[in-house]
């Protein structure tokens, strides 16, 4: 059974697509808490869903003054992907990847 989510107007199977990377901070239970997942469709765009508690990038203001966790889903660009990756430090995922562009020192 195939994992759907939507973004944008386009439905994405997340059984499907390529997981790349995964970055955590902090425990779901913390307010600072943030947790992101960056995939390649099986059309080749890149994707970031990520979640995150009350003091993240991810919150959602609930009422005035009151913050919640919340999570976002959106595609990036390649050389958005790349940074992520190096910044992830998923240098397996990004030879793998992105191998052939990347310069060499």
């Amino acid at each position: 059974m195939a994992n759907w989510i939507v973004v944008k107007g386009k439905k994405v199977d997340l059984e499907k697509a390529t997981l790349l990377g995964v970055y955590q901070f902090a425990n779901p239970s913390d307010f600072n808490y943030v947790r992101e997942e960056l995939y390649k469709t099986a059309k080749g765009n890149y994707l970031l869903v990520g979640e995150g508690g009350a003091n993240s990038k991810y919150a959602e203001q609930i009422a005035t003054r009151t913050s919640a966790g919340g999570e976002k889903k959106y595609f990036i660009s390649k050389e958005e992907a790349i940074r992520l990756l190096e910044k992830w430090h998923e240098e397996e995922s990004l030879l793998e990847e992105f191998g052939d562009e990347l310069e060499e020192a």
